[in-house]
Formats: C-alpha cells, structure tokens, sequence
C-alpha cells in the first residue's frame, strides 16, 4: 500500500455501481470525486442520510434503502 491516510471521520457516499459493486465515493470541494474500492471486511457504519430507511422488500429480505415517499411511493403511516 502507498499514499496511506486515516479515513476515521471522512464522509462520502456508499454507491453501488452499474457492474453490481459497492464502492465508497468521497467528494471535493469542486464537485470532483474518488471511488473507493471497499476491502475492508468489518467497517463500522453510522448512518447519516435522512433518506434511509431499514425495511423489508416484498420478499421479506431486509433491505436499506431510500425512504418510500422519496421513490413517489407515498405509503401510509
């Protein structure tokens, strides 16, 4: 490994992208961003987005995703 830096208190986004990954995406302050590959086999996680919500899909597999009302869902309280 080179260029090393502690990552304890970086926020950035978890993304899952198009080839069916998840990577960890950090944003500058111009708008320009780096893509993590994420190997790290036990990272702790806090969430932080309003967004989010822990739920169950039709299946019954537990899921986090956004919030139903965000996806135009608008499910009953």
């Amino acid at each position: 490994m080179k260029n090393v830096r502690p990552a304890k208190g970086i926020e950035g986004h978890l993304i899952y992208t198009a080839m069916g990954d998840f990577m960890f995406r950090v944003y500058s302050s111009d708008n320009s961003f780096v893509d993590y590959k994420i190997l790290h086999s036990d990272l702790l996680m806090t969430v932080i987005d309003d967004d989010s919500v822990l739920c169950e899909a039709k299946d019954g597999t537990p899921v986090l995703d956004h919030h139903p009302n965000t996806l135009g869902l608008n499910l009953p309280n």
